[in-house]
């Protein structure tokens, strides 16, 4: 998904469903990716493209939305914290340089 402004990229989100077999709904959707351009920050962009990942993991038919984000990333976890997501879990070696990660999950209904 894109958020672009006068066919100008601002930020980017990226899903992908995670799936038993290959014809069942998802068991959940992987918010793999959510980046906003630094000078557009702060303009609702973030929750735009989070709101619009969520309806394309809702179409799929999942009734999760799981994402990792690294431990130092304090604002990452504010903002899906504020957008209702929890912790679940904590990998301590989940990035490929070692750093670590939290995976934080919101339940879809």
């Amino acid at each position: 998904l894109v958020a672009e402004e006068e066919a100008r990229p601002l930020g980017f989100s990226i899903v992908y469903p995670h799936r038993r077999l290959a014809w069942l709904r998802p068991a959940f959707v992987e918010l793999v990716a959510i980046v906003v351009a630094p000078p557009e920050r702060d303009r609702g962009l973030g929750r735009s493209l989070l709101d619009r990942s969520e309806l394309v993991a809702r179409a799929w038919g999942a009734r999760e939305l799981r994402l990792h984000t690294a431990r130092e990333n304090h604002g990452a976890q504010r903002f899906f914290l504020r957008a209702g997501f929890r912790p679940r879990d904590a990998d301590p070696t989940f990035y490929p340089r070692g750093q670590a990660a939290i995976e934080m999950s919101r339940r879809l209904s």
